[in-house]
């Protein structure tokens, strides 16, 4: 009889292939243990063959379903495999056989994060730590859960404590949720200053560069130089060593399909910005004259997702696929254009394109901005946002739409508009519902002033890490230290979607911050029916989004030069109701949320896209 602990002395010297057979022969024996499914179960998981060491894993199951450490073994499986449904009984099964040790409660945690439920996953985290897990990795992905939660301040904190636990290989990871934290925190300098620190090694990750690019908008002090050099060793990271793939030749629609096949690619097809100004151009498709497909880069699906599934040809869960499968799924269902939507931002997938998965490749709404990568033939815009003398700025060549180059879906919300809040003989009402990372010195300083000139004015910040009192009294301090009274502002978190755009009609101002002005924000007041003063954008799409929502809502005066007519505007707007009241009379984003007339457009730069991009 083959013996066990010969077996698994095999298996421990990784001789999988040779102790695979011993367990087989234990197995044969027909002893109720379940001792030998285990090690066959390891056997074929280090031998490449994850399926058939989950069927020995549940033969196993029946014979010892109290053991700890088999159901340990069956979650880790279950998890490398992604089905975190088949997991879910067994991890809830060790938290009972196990409720002293850590490892359960991580992997609870870890469940918790990918069920969207991030109050439970702090909770399962913090349950891990209390039973002595040491991990740095717990400790970080406890600070993400933190950042989800607009909890900034502690997951700074659980970042520092995991950046000494961590192996040298995870600390640039841990950096970069660092810096991200310091952004929602509006702690900007110090979010820069962690990002140069990990890109000082050439082997940085990704995600760093992508947040070094994101997280440039946020900094006043940004020059042209910096913006095109960011982008470019981007481009140069990305490409190493993908050669230079050769355009896809076009597929013949005369023998086919006559329409064009549009793939959209995204990581956001959800309640998200992105969802928002998405939504309706899918529903508004022609879907004789395009056929579009939505590839879904996310774990989440919501309502959103339900809906935009309803309007395409197809939508293709991706996030398990690696680079080279996601490709050659794009390139097996034969996208014509495909088009990115989400350049630099979380959950993108913009190394796949250097692939060239489709014949003609596009970038739009996600990141305003360049992408850095010399496969990316088009950016769509409009005339406003990518003016004639910011197009060295792209290596993409400019397809302008008419108008804005956004569609905002409105909520399915009702909303009262009513008159300018002063009307009513109160003092000005002012908002700014943006991310902390936006309010620079410079925006705080020219918030004092107003707020200084118009006695008793007030102006309403709300943004999720308001919720956190140490980040509200952060934001409080350096609005002292600019000059302000911190009693004038009125600090909040964030609220479900029809109480938060309630909000606006009780403001008769947004102060939209610079240079880095809102997107859906803007949209989402100027739909409400409340008014925006703006700055006119330095360079780049992302400066410029205000300008192109203001102009296409009927309100261009409500675009200042500069600081000081921006200052000026605000105080001569607050103490004239009137004027208040007429600007707010003039909004109209008829514009704005027509998606059948702005698709049509869309899908005429499509036509000319497939036109005019070379054929090799």
């Amino acid at each position: 009889m083959t013996d066990l602990a010969t077996a698994f002395a095999q298996l421990k010297a990784r001789r999988y292939a040779e102790a695979l057979p011993l367990f087989d022969a234990l197995i044969a024996t027909g002893q109720s243990d379940a001792g030998p499914y285990r090690g066959r179960a390891r056997c074929l998981n280090g031998l490449g063959r994850p399926e058939e060491a989950l069927d020995a894993l549940r033969a196993a199951l029946p014979l010892a379903p109290e053991d700890p450490y088999l159901r340990d073994d069956l979650v880790e499986t279950l998890v490398a495999a992604k089905d975190w449904d088949a997991a879910e009984p067994h991890i809830l099964a060790l938290c009972r056989l196990a409720p002293d040790k850590p490892g359960p409660y991580r992997r609870l945690a870890a469940l918790h994060s990918r069920r969207n439920r991030p109050d439970f996953a702090v909770t399962a985290f913090e349950d891990a730590i209390a039973r002595g897990d040491t991990r740095g990795a717990t400790r970080s992905d406890l600070g993400n859960v933190l950042v989800e939660l607009g909890r900034p301040m502690e997951a700074i904190a659980r970042f520092e404590e995991a950046a000494p636990l961590v192996a040298p290989e995870y600390q640039a990871a841990v950096g970069v949720n660092l810096a991200n934290a310091c952004n929602l925190a509006g702690d900007v300098a110090r979010a820069s200053a962690t990002i140069e620190r990990v890109l000082a090694d050439p082997d940085a990750p990704l995600d760093a560069h992508h947040a070094r690019i994101f997280g440039l908008h946020y900094r006043p002090e940004l020059t042209v130089d910096a913006y095109l050099q960011a982008h470019r060793v981007y481009g140069a990271r990305v490409t190493a060593g993908a050669g230079n793939p050769p355009r896809p030749p076009r597929r013949d629609r005369a023998k086919g399909d006559p329409r064009l096949r549009i793939g959209y690619l995204s990581g956001d097809f959800r309640a998200h910005p992105v969802g928002y100004f998405i939504e309706g151009v899918l529903a508004a498709h022609d879907r004789g004259v395009v056929a579009p497909f939505a590839y879904a880069n996310q774990h989440v699906a919501d309502g959103t997702t339900r809906r935009i599934a309803a309007h395409v040809e197809a939508l293709v869960p991706v996030i398990r696929l690696d680079d080279a499968a996601l490709a050659a799924r794009i390139r097996a269902d034969t996208i014509d254009i495909l088009v990115d939507l989400s350049g630099h931002t979380a959950a993108n997938r913009l190394r796949v394109l250097t692939q060239r998965p489709a014949p003609i490749l596009a970038t739009w709404l996600g990141y305003a901005g360049p992408s850095g990568l010399p496969a990316m033939d088009w950016i769509i815009a409009d005339a406003i946002a990518l003016p004639l003398e910011d197009e060295a700025l792209y290596t993409e060549r400019a397809l302008r739409l008419p108008g804005c180059y956004l569609s905002f879906r409105p909520p399915d919300i009702t909303l009262a508009r009513g008159q300018a809040p002063m009307l009513a003989g109160g003092t000005p009402r002012f908002g700014c519902f943006a991310n902390l990372a936006k309010l620079n010195d410079a925006v705080l300083r020219a918030w004092a002033r107003i707020l200084a000139a118009l006695p008793g004015s007030t102006l309403e910040l709300r943004t999720r890490a308001l919720g956190e009192p140490a980040t509200a009294a952060a934001l409080a301090a350096r609005f002292a230290a600019q000059g302000g009274d911190p009693a004038r502002l009125r600090c909040a978190p964030t609220l479900a979607r029809g109480e938060y755009l309630a909000r606006y009609a009780g403001i008769d101002l947004m102060l939209d911050p610079f240079p880095f002005p809102g997107g859906t924000t803007t949209a989402e007041a100027l739909w409400a029916g409340t008014p925006v003063l703006v700055m006119r954008g330095r360079f780049g799409m992302m400066s410029r989004n205000g300008e192109t929502l203001l102009s296409a809502a009927g309100i261009p005066d409500a675009i200042a030069a500069d600081a000081e007519d921006y200052v000026a505007r605000a105080i001569a707007l607050g103490r004239d109701a009137g004027a208040m009241q007429r600007l707010r009379a003039r909004i109209d984003t008829t514009r704005l949320t027509d998606a059948d007339s702005f698709t049509r457009h869309l899908e005429d730069g499509f036509r000319r896209m497939a036109a005019e991009t070379p054929i090799v």
